[in-house]
């Protein structure tokens, strides 16, 4: 063999040594199950919650469906007259939607559902279905207010004269979702200028909040090697949150192509300690409509906006992300006053029982009738509910945005229906 050969291996050897010292050097992720053997117990919890079971694949062990499937049920939207749409089982208990095509009712296509959104929690269940490589949601949604399937996205399934059509690809769950709803995404475009996913884990695992977790895996006592969102900065932190929780009023930079945080020009997505606004620009904020029909407030926004905000109060101050068994994994109590006492009782004003009904001018009995509960005068404003609906609905105290001062519950209670007559707008939100 020539020097020159010699000289060419040589230095072919040295570029593969480095590009496989350079790829063992990289943090990947692992997956959750990778925790269990250290964090047992959070592992666990978690396991349970709502970010782990918010979306689920449909398997002969795991039937996630929470509503009787069958029947035919009718829904309607906007100008497209009213769809049918027929729910059976199939073979092996899959879960079969047939859509009847209205202006020709010959023309049914049937679909076989493979995953759920959504376990019956303010924001129902949506039914994802695929075509090709993709993932499209169902026209109905189950309101777990109502108790009935309603229409979601009708104008994706049907055009205005009644008949069927399918979702365009800007439809599908890889760009309108999965940025979301998947840990550990990468996206690759396809041939007809969609896009497909590769994934980690399907939902909010460990590593959508803490970042990959190889190097911790391998290094655990070593510092540095994962990341704890309470020890960021205040916003950096936030922002942890914020790339799923500030969703619905967004866009990807810099053309908008996807409704979660992505660098399109990198074909990057957001990672837990990066700014949030180089992935993610807003396009406006919705408001509250009509009594009783959509809300869709931006969560991030409206804390924003709030004292708690100002305060430096962050999301998991009140909530706990690996779960537990409070509403909106609360991480403490909402049917008492633990949650806002365990910072608000370090004031002297409400540092006990006796002091707090000289601010109540009530009796302390926050259990037992409601008496000095913080949330009877205090409404805790909602996230949104994605739920189109004209069926009235109390407000949901599911997070810490605005603190809607007693004076106006009055005048909350007059401009909305969903309240029940006699009582507060407050005593309806904490159910008493």
């Amino acid at each position: 063999m020539s020097h020159h050969v010699k000289s060419k291996c040589f230095s072919l050897i040295i570029i593969i040594v480095l590009f496989s010292t350079c790829a063992m050097g990289q943090n990947k992720f692992v997956g959750s199950q990778k925790c269990v053997s250290c964090h047992k117990q959070i592992y666990e919890t978690w396991k349970e919650s709502s970010h782990s079971k918010v979306v689920q694949e449909l398997t002969a062990t795991n039937d996630s469906v929470i509503v009787d499937w069958k029947g035919e049920i009718k829904v309607k939207s906007g100008k497209i007259p009213e769809a049918t749409i027929k729910l059976s089982k199939g073979e092996n208990g899959s879960y079969l939607a047939t859509l009847v095509d209205t202006k020709d009712p010959s023309r049914q296509v049937t679909y076989k559902v493979v995953r759920t959104q959504g376990f019956g929690s303010i924001k129902g269940q949506q039914y994802y279905i695929n075509i090709g490589s993709n993932y499209y949601s169902l026209p109905i949604i189950w309101d777990p207010f109502s108790f009935i399937f309603k229409a979601s996205s009708l104008d994706s399934w049907y055009k205005e004269d009644g008949s069927l059509t399918q979702p365009l690809i800007e439809k599908s769950w890889e760009m309108t979702c999965s940025g979301c709803h998947y840990t550990g995404m990468q996206l690759q475009k396809t041939a007809t200028n969609g896009y497909e996913a590769t994934y980690s884990e399907v939902g909010i695992a460990c590593e959508k909040c803490h970042g990959p977790g190889s190097e911790h895996v391998e290094s655990p006592e070593a510092k540095g090697k994962i990341i704890n969102p309470r020890n960021l900065d205040y916003q950096i932190g936030m922002d942890v949150c914020n790339q799923c929780h500030s969703v619905g009023n967004g866009k990807s930079v810099p053309n908008g192509i996807f409704s979660f945080p992505w660098d399109e020009e990198k074909n990057k997505p957001y990672s837990i300690g990066e700014t949030l606004t180089d992935y993610y620009r807003p396009v406006g904020m919705s408001s509250s409509q009509d009594a009783g029909k959509q809300i869709v407030i931006n969560t991030y926004h409206s804390l924003s906006k709030s004292k708690h905000y100002e305060a430096r109060t962050t999301c998991f101050d009140c909530h706990n992300p690996h779960g537990g068994p409070a509403k909106a994994q609360l991480a403490r109590s909402d049917v008492n006053n633990d949650l806002c006492l365990y910072c608000h009782g370090k004031e002297k004003e409400f540092a006990s029982p006796s002091l707090i009904m000289q601010h109540t001018k009530q009796s302390y009995t926050p259990v037992l009738n409601g008496a000095s509960r913080c949330l009877a005068c205090h409404n805790i404003g909602t996230r949104r509910q994605a739920i189109p609906s004209d069926t009235p609905r109390p407000r949901s105290n599911a997070g810490f945005l605005g603190v809607i001062k007693s004076q106006l519950n009055q005048e909350t209670q007059k401009s909305n229906p969903a309240i029940p007559a006699g009582k507060t707008a407050a005593e309806a939100a904490i159910g008493t």
